[in-house]
């Protein structure tokens, strides 16, 4: 398979050209074209947005978080739990591995 150098600008101009308000057609769209409106400023908002809406949503984002951050408490402690303490003496040899992304591991 050969990729043209016009490639890239040939995908970017058709898929500019196809959402362009005259090329979308309406049965493509499948009723969303109804669910927003076009600001004066050319962004598009959803209709009917209910604040009970939005506050529900909210509500359901802060809830998924505490869980999420749950889990990382759980799996740090779990984490710490596991690390075995290094003790060394004098005289004690070691490898030290060192990566050149990590540094001194």
């Amino acid at each position: 398979m050969t990729i043209h150098p016009k490639l890239p600008s040939q995908i970017l101009e058709a898929q500019t050209e196809a959402i362009k308000e005259e090329n979308i057609k309406a049965e493509n769209l499948r009723g969303t074209d109804k669910a927003f409106e076009v600001r004066p400023d050319g962004t598009r908002c959803i209709k009917n947005q209910r604040p009970e809406i939005i506050h529900e949503t909210a509500e359901k984002v802060v809830q998924i978080r505490k869980h999420l951050q749950a889990v990382r408490d759980r799996q740090r402690s779990y984490a710490n739990v596991r690390r075995k303490p290094l003790e060394f003496q004098i005289g004690d040899r070691v490898m030290l591995k060192v990566s050149p992304r990590k540094g001194v591991i």
